[in-house]
């Protein structure tokens, strides 16, 4: 929670050093999954990747994305019950690459939805919580997708689960603007 803490603060004043260099998206997605197995199988969890064949290298700060997509999964497993899944893909969406994470979790509600990503806020399941967090792993997930020129997209579905898509540009430059923010929709 500290490091989140920080890189929060350093993003949120312009002091967070992005280091683009070109690599493969596939083999950092592998890499994540193998990192979150073994908290997926004590949740008897099935941690699955799909990768597309011949997926481009991403020009990226290959740390950051690693802190994005462990974040993210890491959510994926936190919020889905035994016996689920969580499914973890990358492929190219329109001159991006599209990182995905999706389960079969307990889901938002859709009036939740717009206010993730804000630190310190979570959504609110139910008075009795058992989900430990402070709600800065969104926060630091989106700050660093924005610093990228890219996008978080979540969709959900109350007791359904929860699809978040990372945009990332495969040609982003120094200069390159944030993308528009799609609105966040249910599934």
């Amino acid at each position: 929670m500290v490091n989140d803490i920080l890189d929060m603060s350093k993003i949120e004043a312009g002091k967070f050093d992005i280091v683009k260099e070109p690599f493969d998206a596939g083999v950092l997605v592998k890499s994540c999954c193998d990192v979150m197995r073994h908290a997926a199988e004590q949740k008897s969890i099935a941690l699955q990747t799909d990768i597309a064949p011949n997926l481009p290298e991403l020009a990226a700060d290959k740390r950051a994305c690693k802190q994005i997509l462990l974040n993210v999964i890491s959510n994926a497993i936190k919020f889905t019950g035994e016996g689920g899944f969580v499914l973890v893909s990358a492929h190219i969406d329109n001159g991006n690459v599209a990182f995905v994470v999706a389960d079969n979790g307990i889901g938002i509600a859709e009036e939740d939805l717009p206010r993730l990503g804000t630190p310190f806020v979570q959504a609110h399941v139910s008075y009795d919580r058992n989900h430990d967090g402070a709600g800065l792993g969104l926060s630091v997930v989106k700050g660093l997708v924005r610093l990228h020129g890219g996008r978080l997209e979540l969709a959900s579905v109350l007791g359904e689960g929860t699809t978040a898509t990372i945009l990332l540009p495969l040609d982003a430059d120094e200069s390159a603007e944030p993308l528009p923010p799609r609105a966040m929709s249910a599934a």
